[in-house]
């Protein structure tokens, strides 16, 4: 009888054991998956997170008053309606035309990508003992490319149609998380087309430490991070 408990006792803790380690692996499995299209909620900056968010928002739906008035900092206010300035959507502007204007002129655009899930979005913070923060939204022509059908205001990603990239930078001014700049195409500070590409593809990839990402897209699965 004792015998019999034994061998029922060994049996039940093999089946247990059996279990666990199949549920270690199904955990594995599942962790590899989602890893080629990782997604984190936030970086160690949350409230740069949601200012940049939001300034992206407004860049790709052409909601140019916002993102003078309300993401700006105060130098790049100065600077976007300077005659220094090389941003054609500000142009022979001043502080009250861009008060008065309410036209909006892709409205919904940023909200059709996040609803697509397909895009990539990253922060670089490569400046990080300096406060500053670059972000980095890569988004999939596969749901229209800004601009399209007016101004364009997105340059496609180099040798790849099927993306168009956008960059800004966030500085901190009086303790508060602003916009220093922003182009359709990630500069950073390389001039040559195929050194730009590098960075962008070392950010999508997010090999290095300084580099976060918030969103993975589909065609943007990566084995790192």
């Amino acid at each position: 009888m004792k015998k019999w408990c034994v061998v029922g006792l060994s049996l039940l803790l093999m089946v247990v054991l059996s279990a666990c380690g199949q549920g270690e692996t199904e955990k594995a499995e599942a962790g590899s998956k989602t890893n080629t299209t990782d997604v984190k909620k936030e970086s160690p900056y949350p409230e740069a997170d949601q200012v940049a968010r939001e300034a992206f928002e407004s860049i790709v739906d052409g909601d140019f008053k916002s993102i003078y008035e309300k993401y700006s900092s105060k130098d790049y206010q100065e600077y976007l309606i300077s005659e220094k300035s090389q941003d054609t959507n500000f142009s022979g502007s001043d502080r009250q035309m861009i008060h008065e204007e309410d036209e909006i002129l892709y409205p919904g655009d940023y909200k059709k990508l996040i609803q697509s899930g397909d895009y990539f979005l990253g922060v670089y913070d490569q400046y990080k003992t300096e406060e500053v923060l670059n972000y980095i939204l890569i988004g999939s022509t596969e749901h229209g490319a800004p601009g399209v059908g007016g101004t364009h205001r997105a340059e496609i990603y180099s040798d790849n149609t099927d993306l168009y990239v956008y960059k800004l930078e966030l500085i901190k001014e009086d303790a508060k998380w602003k916009l220093n700049s922003y182009h359709s195409w990630p500069h950073f500070d390389e001039f040559d087309v195929k050194d730009r590409d590098a960075r962008v593809r070392e950010m999508v990839r997010a090999d290095s430490k300084k580099i976060t990402v918030l969103h993975r897209g589909k065609s943007f699965a990566s084995d790192s991070n």
